[in-house]
């Protein structure tokens, strides 16, 4: 498949999962009829985590594996080009993080608008991908200039669940490299004036929303890679 057509299907699979999200992580199930019961109690419960900040870091990673339709399909297709397109393959991907039109409000409600409970996104998916199949260099100098909007709300989100229920997708020097990203995101936030620019009741109540949530999942995933930095020092300690 050449470059052009391939740019083509990945807008298409990432304008979906912005429409219709097919992300999510699931528990593992396991033999043992008893030890599945356990973990399948604790899946449920890790995986209605998302609220409270900072989450807690599962230390079995290997419990929990990603589901999701559109990361197949987006496997599939760059499995389809030449090495030598891949590089600008992942760049489009990645570009989408530097566009603020990448959600759906899904509520319609004025008020709500922007909320990242009442949004999707294709960055979650974009995240992912990037983390487990592509360059995490490239990907973290995206975030460092994102577009901001509930669509980076929501990559940040989903950041946050990684790291608390695969915390080993990243190493401790990337956990630094993440942490600095992340960083800069946060003081481009607080550069943001409280006053919304002048536009419509649904665009004021997206700045607000956006400005507010930001940062707190900041701070979290910052603390998140500080927890996950000290558990690999943990191993390494107890291993010797």
């Amino acid at each position: 498949m050449d470059l052009q057509d391939a740019t083509g299907k990945l807008g298409q699979i990432l304008d979906e999962e912005r429409k219709f999200p097919t992300l999510r992580y699931a528990v593992v199930t396991v033999a043992d009829p008893v030890l599945n019961v356990t973990k399948a109690f604790d899946g449920v419960r890790l995986l209605s985590g998302r609220g409270p900040h900072p989450r807690p870091i599962h230390e079995s990673p290997e419990d929990f594996v990603l589901k999701s339709t559109n990361f197949d399909l987006l496997c599939a297709l760059f499995d389809q080009v030449s090495v030598q397109d891949r590089p600008s393959l992942f760049q489009a991907l990645v570009s989408r993080i530097n566009r603020r039109e990448c959600y759906r409000d899904k509520s319609g409600e004025i008020l709500r608008a922007g909320q990242w409970r009442q949004c999707s996104s294709e960055l979650p998916l974009v995240a992912e991908f990037a983390v487990r199949r592509g360059d995490k260099a490239i990907f973290f100098g995206a975030l460092r200039k994102p577009a901001l909007s509930p669509g980076l709300t929501l990559l940040l989100v989903q950041l946050e669940e990684m790291i608390a229920l695969n915390f080993t997708l990243f190493t401790d020097e990337e956990y630094i490299e993440l942490s600095d990203a992340v960083e800069s995101i946060r003081v481009e936030v607080s550069k943001l004036p409280k006053q919304a620019p002048s536009g419509s009741s649904a665009d004021t109540n997206t700045y607000h929303h956006v400005r507010r949530e930001i940062p707190t999942l900041c701070e979290s995933l910052i603390e998140g890679s500080r927890k996950a930095r000290f558990l690999y020092s943990a191993e390494i300690a107890v291993s010797q």
